[in-house]
């Protein structure tokens, strides 16, 4: 019963997240966006990511997760506000269930991203320290108060990386 419950909460929340991303069409179309704000919605909705967007494994949203991220490097309109805020909203849902390795990889890819989601790199700043010292040490959404947040939060090897 609990491997039931369990699989059936993995399709809510694999579901979830497709909803979120693919249904969000509409908050482009209001008055004032141009239809290129949608451009990046557009092409995950006609993406093979779909397929793992509704995939009910971990491993599912581990890969989409990773794929979302090298996606939104390539396209500009990750820095449009209103579909930056949707983003951060499910790369941080995504990589808080992801496991370790999947999180280094997406440290090591985002370090150096200006577009990245500043939760999210605030999330990978306070993880384990082989995680977060990319982060700490390239990411230019830090800014001395959030270096300030990890002195005071974080362990030792954080401190001495935000001292370097």
């Amino acid at each position: 019963m609990l491997r039931q419950g369990r699989a059936v909460g993995e399709r809510r929340q694999g579901c979830a997240i497709v909803k979120l991303i693919f249904t969000q069409r509409a908050a482009f179309s209001r008055p004032g966006l141009t239809s290129s704000g949608a451009g990046i919605v557009n092409a995950l909705a006609a993406h093979p990511l779909v397929d793992l967007a509704h995939g009910r494994s971990k491993q599912d949203r581990d890969r989409l997760l990773l794929a979302m991220v090298d996606m939104c490097a390539q396209s500009e309109d990750v820095r449009r506000p209103e579909l930056k805020a949707l983003l951060g909203d499910v790369f941080v849902k995504l990589a808080s269930e992801a496991e370790r390795e999947i999180r280094k990889a997406l440290a090591d890819r985002l370090a150096c991203a200006d577009w990245a989601p500043k939760a999210l790199i605030d999330i990978l700043a306070l993880d384990e320290i082989e995680i977060a010292r990319p982060v700490i040490r390239s990411s230019p959404l830090l800014q001395d108060d959030d270096l300030l947040r990890i002195l005071v939060k974080a362990a030792v090897e954080h401190q001495i990386e935000v001292a370097r």
